[in-house]
């Protein structure tokens, strides 16, 4: 299934669904990336270390008004609702499952108390 995508603008109101292919219409807002830390020389080798810096999110203008939006994940909610079923229909499952070992286990209860001897081991046993 195809990941869905948003765009929407916290100024006007403006919005967009997609799947993330149909910004070429958009103006895109020139970003760099963000540097993590300092570069250092690394003591060991003596070289220079540069961290590796941060990726920023495109941005793209907005038609309306200019202010700047970008693309939000929408998660599946049919996705949501199925694991949901899924988890209720187990749940149901085991309970039905532990009733009816409960039943079977009273069963056996009553077939030990229906025995003649009471359902203890026979006491004619002789001690010394």
């Amino acid at each position: 299934m195809e990941e869905i995508y948003q765009l929407f603008c916290n100024k006007c109101g403006w919005k967009r669904v997609s799947d993330h292919s149909d910004a070429h219409d958009l103006f895109e807002i020139k970003t760099v990336d963000v540097p993590k830390g300092i570069p250092h020389i690394d003591p060991v080798n003596g070289s220079m270390c540069i961290p590796k810096s941060l990726k920023r999110k495109k941005k793209y203008r907005c038609p309306n008004c200019g202010f700047a939006v970008s693309f939000h994940k929408i998660e599946n909610p049919q996705e949501e609702v199925k694991q949901n079923m899924n988890l209720q229909r187990r749940i149901q499952k085991r309970i039905e499952n532990d009733e009816k070992e409960r039943l079977k286990q009273l069963e056996r209860d009553q077939k030990k108390r229906d025995r003649p001897n009471g359902g203890e081991a026979s006491t004619d046993r002789r001690t010394l």
